[in-house]
């Protein structure tokens, strides 16, 4: 324990955040993605990582790297998730904190509390602008699907027949235009408690709202052990992969001045979720 301690204090918060970043660069994009252009980034990683020991601290990398995922946006731009929006702003950063190695550290940490400050803006923003979120329907809607605690559903086997019935049943209505004027009445998922999707709204809403007002919070424990009940959260509920290992590399950038078992504690959450990628398990 004592020498991965050692090593990791070896690292700074910029090389530890860029080889978080391009493992889920890699093997994200590479696995889950559907954006086939990113093959060219793949193999530009790989022969620049083989030739240059030092090259995650070099402004042409990852200039190529931000410029290299522009097409997969322009591409399928209607398609394309938040979360590659996300990878294309967080290679920008890197990008400039690359041209200022002295200060590299301390831009990651300021503009990475910048995005998140953004990304949940947006998001309360969005959801309270959404009348089917705030009566919650969709909510509603989700939960019959077995949107939430998939991974809980082993456990309830009646859940998975009820929640395989209602799936069938969307399939079968969005069929055809018909189709989708008929009314489907779905069976409610039974867990052990009974869900309310107007609390569960709540829930979310108010969960996101603190997360934005903690991220200008000093007090170091209260704001990072909120972050992390945050994460456990969703791997419990909704296991989304993709867009909370970048909210990982964000929230442990934002820690550099933090206590090192908080920034620990963000790379360990980052490994489960990149292991759920690679175990194909969740959604991205």
């Amino acid at each position: 324990m004592k020498k991965l301690l050692n090593k990791y204090t070896k690292n700074n918060s910029f090389k530890l955040g860029a080889k978080m970043y391009l493992i889920f660069l890699l093997i994200f994009f590479s696995i889950v993605s559907s954006h086939h252009y990113f093959f060219i980034v793949l193999a530009f990683i790989i022969f620049y990582a083989i030739i240059d020991q030092n090259f995650l601290t070099k402004s042409i990398f990852w200039g190529l790297v931000s410029c290299m995922i522009i097409p997969a946006l322009v591409t399928k731009y209607n398609f394309t998730g938040n979360h590659t929006f996300v990878t294309l702003y967080m290679a920008v950063l890197f990008l400039i904190a690359s041209f200022y190695k002295k200060f590299a550290c301390k831009i990651l940490e300021l503009n990475a509390r910048n995005l998140l400050c953004i990304m949940m803006l947006f998001a309360v923003v969005q959801k309270s602008l959404s009348k089917s979120f705030m009566n919650a329907s969709s909510v509603s809607f989700l939960n019959l699907k077995g949107g939430f605690f998939t991974h809980f559903h082993r456990f309830f086997p009646e859940n998975q027949k009820i929640i395989n019935s209602n799936n069938q049943l969307i399939s079968e209505q969005t069929k055809s235009i018909d189709g989708l004027s008929n009314v489907v009445e779905l069976t409610p998922v039974n867990w052990f408690f009974e869900f309310n999707p107007s609390f569960a709204v709540g829930l979310i809403l108010g969960g996101e709202i603190i997360f934005l007002l903690l991220l200008f919070v000093k007090n170091q424990y209260l704001r990072n052990t909120f972050f992390i009940l945050f994460m456990i959260g969703l791997i419990a509920t909704r296991i989304e992969t993709g867009f909370a290992s970048l909210l990982c590399i964000l929230l442990f950038m934002q820690a550099r001045k933090d206590h090192f078992v908080f920034q620990l504690t963000y790379i360990g959450l980052f490994a489960l979720y990149i292991s759920l990628i690679l175990s194909k398990l969740g959604y991205h």
